[in-house]
């Protein structure tokens, strides 16, 4: 089969990035003829890995040139690799079109559902989920979406532990919470009640940071470095380097080497369609804090993390359901991952490796197969 696939470029170290990388490798594996429609700056075809990378110029999201690219590949399917909502739906008449969709609602939000019933009739659509909650969502809609999970291939690594902490200029002996989100203006990842979390927690165990991989002044979105100061804790709370981030210039390599080196992950969101964090996290051997909500409840046990639970709010844009996490729960994680996520980390490493690219390779080979 010829398959494109449309996301951001693959060595782009984003979310979408990676797993746009390990989805075109899987899908060569599995003896299709691949080519990847990238958007966010590829202005050039080239090739990665011996893939065809075909660009789309600087329109945003591909708009306007998916469809061009699915016919001069001769396509035979197009995986999407992004948020529905920002592809226009027009552009699939008469393609065969496989969302890999975030579901991250509950129920299933009205632009998603709005979507998905417009290019159903104008196109072959054949869904797939992230997650189980995501097929849940879609099933009550109406489709029957199996599950292909995001994946990893980060593993524990002492060395990289000990390395970045050095990096970092961070004694053995503090507790380090990471956090890696993107700051935008609805705050879906819970950065603002994970700084005041870390304020309240940081009194009583001062032998602690919170290290915050995002943009701190992002625009129009809560300046988290200046919300950091006025609480005390500016000190305590250290953000990527702003433009290193903009440049996308953290390989996969510094990643993998963070997660190993913190002690415990605050994944913490209003909403996740899968939260590829969690799983990198898990997959080097590190805890995770998250919330009783979405796909994230999928991802934690007992054995190796931690959730908090919290109230329901409901985005306008999705006119569904999220729900912000309590500050209070989340002080009562962090709590917990002190005392308890040193001993946590051989189990958080077992149940990683569920999210490896093995494990999603198979399952691309399942969906495809069901066609």
């Amino acid at each position: 089969m010829r398959i494109l696939v449309h996301s951001v470029p693959p060595w782009a170290t984003s979310g979408y990035g990676t797993q746009c990388a390990h989805t075109a490798a899987a899908l060569a594996r599995l003896g299709h003829q691949v080519a990847i429609s990238a958007y966010a700056g590829c202005h050039e075809e080239r090739e990665w890995n011996g893939i065809p990378v075909l660009p789309t110029g600087g329109r945003p999201y591909g708009n306007g040139v998916i469809a061009w690219n699915y016919h001069r590949w001769h396509a035979d399917l197009l995986i999407l690799f992004t948020d529905l909502f920002v592809i226009d739906p027009a552009q699939m008449n008469g393609l065969s079109v496989m969302p890999h969709i975030p579901v991250d609602c509950d129920p299933l939000g009205v632009i998603d559902r709005r979507w998905l019933e417009r290019v159903s009739k104008i196109a072959m659509l054949h869904p797939v989920a992230m997650s189980e909650f995501g097929r849940g969502q879609l099933a009550a809609a109406g489709y029957d979406a199996p599950v292909v999970p995001h994946a990893t291939d980060f593993r524990p690594r002492p060395g990289l532990r000990a390395q970045w902490r050095k990096e970092m200029n961070l004694p053995g002996d503090v507790l380090v919470i990471g956090k890696v989100a993107v700051n935008n203006r609805d705050d879906r990842k819970a950065l603002v009640p994970t700084v005041h979390a870390f304020a309240a927690f940081v009194r009583e165990h001062p032998r602690s940071g919170l290290y915050v991989h995002t943009e701190p002044q992002a625009k129009d979105a809560p300046n988290l470095a200046h919300m950091a100061r006025v609480l005390g804790i500016g000190n305590r709370v250290v953000f990527a380097d702003e433009d290193r981030r903009a440049a996308d210039a953290y390989p996969a390599s510094w990643m993998e080497a963070m997660y190993n080196g913190i002690d415990v992950l605050d994944a913490t969101s209003r909403a996740e369609g899968c939260g590829v964090p969690i799983i990198e996290a898990l997959a080097c051997g590190t805890p995770v804090i998250a919330s009783r909500n979405s796909a994230m409840t999928e991802k934690i046990a007992p054995a190796y993390g931690w959730l908090a639970g919290g109230q329901p709010e409901w985005p306008t844009h999705h006119q569904s359901a999220w729900q912000t996490p309590f500050i209070h729960e989340m002080v009562r994680c962090y709590q917990k991952a002190a005392a308890g996520a040193a001993g946590m980390r051989k189990a958080a490493a077992r149940a990683g490796q569920a999210w490896s690219v093995e494990a999603m390779t198979a399952a691309w080979k399942q969906a495809l197969d069901g066609l």
